[in-house]
């Protein structure tokens, strides 16, 4: 504007990060699979990578209802206690998770931030065996989540593929929302 001398960006300054995914292993075809999932869901969809002790969500597809779970893309969430993180944990072995959670510990400034191994390990392994991890009020109050990791990575840079929404919706809709998400995942692997 010449006559405040503000700078206003154009709207191509919002396509700079279009590249970061594909950076981080995101191909292209996951972001068209999250683009589905959402499409058929409207449902907020996200996509997200380990970072330390966090996970950070690399693409985010807000939900279409009046009411969506909202998040930042590039924010970080805790790897211990989200479904995200859970669901990235599973993909490694026990031993990198108890480095993991060592690592965490030795950084905790409270004992209500300290990490109980064998209560997450009972976390993961339950992601193991179903294959996605759901997590209710964890995050964000009255809201929910369903978490899968991608296959196709080394399990320390697996990137995940969650659902949220509030926690009445993503519960009364999980079978659908497992079935959409698993659909979407074999695609993904057999391109």
């Amino acid at each position: 504007d010449l006559n405040t001398t503000k700078y206003f960006s154009s709207l191509r300054v919002t396509k700079l990060g279009d590249w970061l995914p594909e950076l981080f292993g995101a191909s292209s075809d996951a972001l068209q699979i999250l683009d589905h999932i959402h499409k058929s869901l409207g449902e907020t969809v996200t996509l997200s990578m380990p970072n330390g002790i966090h996970m950070q969500l690399i693409t985010v597809i807000t939900g279409t209802f009046p009411i969506s779970l909202s998040f930042q893309q590039g924010a970080k969430l805790p790897l211990f206690t989200t479904g995200i993180g859970i669901a990235q944990l599973a993909t490694r072995n026990d031993e990198e998770i108890a480095k993991a959670v060592k690592r965490a510990n030795r950084r905790a400034t409270s004992a209500q931030h300290r990490v109980n191994l064998d209560e997450l390990m009972i976390d993961v392994e339950a992601t193991r065996t179903k294959g996605y991890f759901e997590a209710y009020n964890r995050v964000v109050p009255d809201t929910g989540a369903i978490a899968m990791a991608l296959p196709g990575v080394s399990s320390e840079s697996a990137l995940v593929v969650a659902v949220g929404g509030l926690s009445d919706r993503i519960k009364k809709n999980e079978a659908k929302i497992i079935k959409e998400m698993r659909q979407a995942i074999r695609h993904y692997k057999s391109d």
